[in-house]
């Protein structure tokens, strides 16, 4: 069985790893939302960056109202993720140029 900590770290990365990279909003189903409220969590810019890049929803029968309110302000979410990766990445778009510059550095290093 998967530990609570692994599933925490698991859908942290992969919702903002496909906010970030797709600039499209994540569905967080959060039926209990008091309890993680009260967990460690809740101090995480994960938990507080929930709203930025995509809607919580606590229960089933509310994902198509939100659904339908989200994609009226798909723009506004759109331009609040893009603000939120260039906070959150450092070299968002640069991974190939910082790479070369680290393997020439080690090469300089080793000769």
């Amino acid at each position: 069985m998967l530990s609570a900590h692994f599933f925490q770290l698991y859908s942290r990365d992969s919702a903002y790893t496909f906010a970030f990279s797709s600039l499209r909003l994540v569905i967080f189903f959060s039926k209990n939302e008091t309890l993680l409220k009260k967990d460690k969590l809740s101090d995480s810019n994960f938990f507080n960056d929930r709203n930025k890049i995509g809607i919580i929803v606590k229960q089933y029968k509310n994902i198509v109202n939100r659904l339908t309110i989200m994609s009226s302000k798909n723009n506004e979410y759109v331009t609040q993720i893009k603000l939120l990766r260039k906070k959150r990445i450092k070299y968002f778009g640069c991974a190939s140029k910082i790479t070369i510059k680290e393997i020439e550095n080690i090469l300089k290093k080793m000769n």
